[in-house]
C-alpha cells in the first residue's frame, strides 16, 4: 500500500477481561479513556490526512468525535470496520480486505482509522501478507491510546497512555 495509515483502537470502554458481553455494540467510553485520546488528537492535528474512517460502534464513534473536536475533521463510519462479532472469520477478513482495496484507490496519501482490536491485528496481517487464523482476532492488538503508523512497510507505535 502506498499510503500512510494512522491506525488506532477506540478508547477504553470496559475493564472486564471477559470482553463486552451483550454490550458489544453499545459499550461507551469510560471516563479514563478521554485523556489518552485527547493527547493522540493533539498529535494528529499536525498531520495532514486525507481520509478519516471509524467503525460504527459507539465506542469508536465517541473516540473519533473526541479527535474531531481537536482536529476539526469529521470521521466517516464504515461498517466493514465493525467489531469481529457474529460473522465468520472469512467474512470478517473479506470485509477488511474490501476496505483496504477501496482505500488504495482513493486520492490522497494519509488516512486515520479508528477501529477495534481484532480489526487492527487483521488489517496489519493483510497489509503485510501474513496468514490469518482465528487466534489472530484475540492476540497482539495494541491497547487503547496507542497509535500505530504504517508507512512504507514499517510500523511505528506511539503510546499516549503515559
Amino acid at each position: 500500500m502506498n499510503k500512510t495509515l494512522y491506525l488506532f483502537r477506540h478508547g477504553l470502554a470496559t475493564k472486564s477481561t471477559q470482553g463486552y458481553g451483550e454490550h458489544i455494540k453499545t459499550a461507551r467510553l469510560l471516563p479514563e479513556a478521554y485523556k489518552p485520546i485527547e493527547k493522540m488528537a493533539e498529535f494528529l492535528q499536525n498531520i495532514p490526512a486525507d481520509h478519516f474512517f471509524s467503525s460504527e460502534y459507539i465506542r469508536c464513534v465517541q473516540t473519533s468525535e473526541i479527535i474531531t473536536k481537536i482536529t476539526h475533521i469529521p470521521f466517516v463510519t464504515d461498517k466493514r470496520l465493525n467489531e469481529y462479532n457474529d460473522i465468520s472469520l472469512s467474512n470478517f477478513v473479506n470485509n477488511l480486505s474490501s476496505f483496504l482495496r477501496d482505500i488504495e484507490t482513493m486520492n490522497g496519501n494519509s488516512l486515520f482509522i479508528c477501529t477495534h482490536a481484532a480489526d487492527l491485528v487483521v488489517l496489519k496481517k493483510l497489509l503485510f501478507n501474513v496468514p490469518i487464523d482465528e487466534a489472530d482476532t484475540q492476540s497482539n492488538a495494541p491497547l487503547p491510546g496507542v497509535l500505530e503508523i504504517i508507512k512504507n512497510g514499517i510500523t511505528e507505535e506511539i503510546n499516549f497512555n503515559e
